[in-house]
């Protein structure tokens, strides 16, 4: 510096009790009355608290490129930045949503309760997060998981939101999948035996505290081995899968028709009124509709194919009529419809 008398800067920093502090320096030379160098000018700054920042503003930059979509609004919830992830997931470019509100993104399926209740949270708790619907750019109406935070200033105010979300489709499915294979019959998509059993659990405990009345039939397939055994096990399968589409066709969406295995299904019928005689009569209509449909001619592999079937029927009365008993009574009355000579039904 003495010799090129030139203006420099430089930047280092300090081990001080309270950390490592960053200072900036301007160092000046300073010539006498002659213009001969005499000594130096040192401007210092202490620049630790803008060093911080950029750190943080580096950060916060590289986490908003980050797998989870981002999408920040102003307080009046205007759009005013998205991520890379955003667009992403769900087709949007930031200059298409920028200014907008993210209604626009808004599925249909929540009712206004819904959010209500979504944003009653945000004002109350600061932030909310749960599943939730929404509608990609092409139409399509898929689920993501919605975290949405209340930015505020130092003096409280509400200055922005941020909205983190993640599609949720491949969890969903596989969450739906395995709900498919623990409750539901994987051959007819009927209710498995399981599923079965926790809803005659639940009706007989409603029909117990309303007294109600209620039906459970057994059905069985009179000479299903002999298909299985003639045309052959694909054959027998494609049967029951028709034979599920038949019996379905019969019943109300109320009702629930379930393959226990095998040959064999069960239909649970609620609320058929409180008058015991009245409910037997319409039991053993909806069973004679059932034996009809069972009769009819299936086609399988060219071949027509005809069965009958043999139904059991007990009540359900609620009190004292739990659902083991239920279930063994309806057993004994299919018992006794076989031994009636079968293709009937036994009250």
């Amino acid at each position: 510096m003495q010799h090129n008398r030139q203006v420099e800067e430089l930047e280092y920093s300090l081990p001080l009790a309270d950390g490592v502090r960053y200072f900036h320096a301007v160092l000046s030379p300073l010539a006498d009355a002659g213009g001969d160098f005499n000594g130096v000018l040192a401007a210092v700054r202490d620049v630790t608290e803008a060093r911080l920042n950029e750190a943080e503003l580096r950060i916060a930059a590289t986490a908003f490129q980050t797998h989870l979509g981002i999408l920040i609004t102003d307080s009046q919830g205007r759009i005013i930045k998205v991520n890379d992830t955003f667009t992403r997931i769900t087709g949007y470019r930031e200059d298409e949503v920028l200014g907008e509100n993210p209604r626009m993104f808004s599925s249909g399926r929540h009712g206004n309760d819904f959010y209500k209740a979504l944003w009653s949270s945000v004002a109350e708790k600061g932030s909310w997060e749960g599943e939730i619907w929404n509608r990609r750019k092409n139409g399509q109406i898929f689920p993501e998981w919605l975290t949405i935070s209340a930015v505020q200033d130092g003096q409280g105010n509400l200055t922005h939101y941020v909205a983190t979300l993640s599609d949720i489709t491949a969890r969903k499915a596989a969450e739906q999948e395995i709900h498919q294979l623990a409750f539901y019959d994987p051959l007819t998509g009927l209710a498995n035996r399981r599923l079965f059993i926790d809803r005659m659990e639940a009706v007989v405990k409603a029909h117990e505290r309303h007294n109600k009345l209620g039906a459970l039939l057994f059905i069985d397939l009179d000479n299903f081995k002999q298909v299985n055994d003639t045309l052959g096990h694909y054959a027998g399968d494609k049967l029951l899968q028709s034979m599920a589409l038949e019996l379905t066709d019969v019943l109300r969406d109320t009702d629930t028709l379930a393959r226990l295995g095998g040959d064999e299904f069960a239909v649970l019928i609620e609320g058929l009124g409180n008058n015991r005689e009245q409910t037997a009569e319409l039991a053993e209509n909806i069973a004679r509709k059932l034996l009809i449909a069972i009769r009819r001619p299936i086609e399988v592999n060219d071949d027509t194919v005809l069965v009958t079937g043999s139904i059991g029927i007990t009540l359900i009365e609620g009190a004292g009529h739990g659902v083991d008993n239920c279930l063994q009574q309806a057993d004994m009355a299919l018992f006794q419809a076989k031994e009636a000579g079968r293709d009937a039904e036994f009250l």
